[in-house]
């Protein structure tokens, strides 16, 4: 969380290169701004370009704090319910998007559930380490279909679609350590 007027006083490194910093983390890490001033408002844009690159949020206060209280409140809540989904589409890779729903139950066990549409792009998996670990985690989960080809990948001797098996958790998916 930074509080700032954005007003630069000699940085070491540009918004450019910390924004291509933020961007090539392996693990993102999201920044949450407050714009405070009633002096450099035209510097506000810093913290806003830094939030927005970083999947954080940008707060704009001004020169009032009257919203502080709520904003880190919010900011609070936003850091304890945010959870990362993985799933298996049995879809072809197409390039193409598709939409898909999403429900969560909470709190667990209680039979309530909020849900939320979304949209993904039917593609490979990029490949990235930390993504072939949870690929690998997903794979062990959620077996994929053993008649399809849609989860082969081509140039990559033994990787042929598991036979399927009892299902383990959801909650057996863990993000993979930082190194």
């Amino acid at each position: 969380m930074v509080f700032s007027d954005g007003f630069d006083e000699g940085s070491a490194v540009s918004r450019e290169e910390l924004n291509a910093r933020i961007t090539s983390l392996s693990i993102p890490i999201p920044v949450y701004s407050l714009a405070y001033s009633s002096t450099y408002k035209d510097y506000f844009k810093n913290l806003e370009a830094i939030s927005k690159n970083s999947f954080g949020v940008y707060y704009l206060l001004g020169d009032t704090v009257d919203r502080m209280q709520q904003i880190l409140e919010e900011v609070l809540n936003i850091i304890l319910s945010d959870y990362v989904v993985a799933f298996r589409s049995y879809l072809p890779v197409d390039g193409e998007e598709h939409g898909f729903k999403l429900g969560v139950e909470y709190p667990s066990g209680s039979g309530k559930y909020s849900y939320e549409s979304s949209r993904f792009e039917a593609i490979e998996v990029p490949p990235a380490e930390s993504l072939a670990a949870i690929s690998a985690q997903l794979n062990q989960a959620i077996p994929a279909v053993p008649t399809g080809p849609y989860f082969d990948r081509p140039g990559e001797p033994g990787d042929a679609a598991p036979t399927a098996s009892p299902r383990a958790p959801l909650s057996d998916l863990a993000p993979p350590k930082a190194n």
